[in-house]
């Protein structure tokens, strides 16, 4: 009733104004909102919380897992990513007594490049010795199953039907412990 006598009373271009005004304030209001939402949120902050150290120490490990895959890596790769784990892992280590599953395997997957890189004298001391002090804290159970390059990618030409009944694929699955469910 209000709304509808203002209308009547004031001329258009201040109900004009009015409405402008208070599109851009709900603008710069919603604006503020999602910028407090990111802020809390994104990974670029100079403190990280330990859900976003953990997100990159995933991220990093994948780096990682994806060259070990590879049937020949190359020589002394992703030093650098080496190193930035590490310091992930005890930033992490230093706000939390006990290991995420995820941290538990970005360890693992560090002893494996520790050992591939031990074997044609490529990490350096310094680094090995970080990666020893991280496995000294290590909890067994990590999330992965071990497999030679040569059983894994024995069946990755095959067509599809003989992928799917070769004993790559069984081996994988029997190391799995599947529950049945009815």
């Amino acid at each position: 009733m209000i709304k509808k006598t203002l209308k009547k009373i004031l001329p258009k271009s201040l109900i004009t104004r009015f409405n402008i005004a208070k599109s851009r304030l709900s603008l710069i209001s919603e604006f503020l909102y999602d910028y407090k939402i990111y802020n809390e949120h994104n990974a670029s902050q100079i403190k990280l919380n330990i859900d976003q150290i953990e997100g990159r120490i995933i991220a990093h490990y994948h780096v990682l897992e994806k060259g070990l895959s590879h049937p020949t890596p190359k020589k002394c790769f992703s030093l650098p990513i080496v190193e930035n784990l590490i310091k992930l892992l005890e930033e992490y280590d230093s706000l939390t007594l006990q290991r995420s599953q995820q941290v538990n395997v970005a360890i693992s997957v560090l002893k494996k490049y520790q050992t591939y890189s031990s074997n044609i004298t490529c990490l350096p001391e310094s680094l090995s010795f970080q990666i020893d002090r991280l496995l000294s804290h290590e909890v067994n159970g990590t999330g992965f199953i071990e497999f030679t390059n040569e059983f894994y990618f024995k069946s990755s030409q095959a067509k599809f039907d003989d992928f799917a009944a070769s004993d790559s694929l069984f081996a994988i699955l029997s190391k799995l412990k599947l529950r049945q469910v009815y």
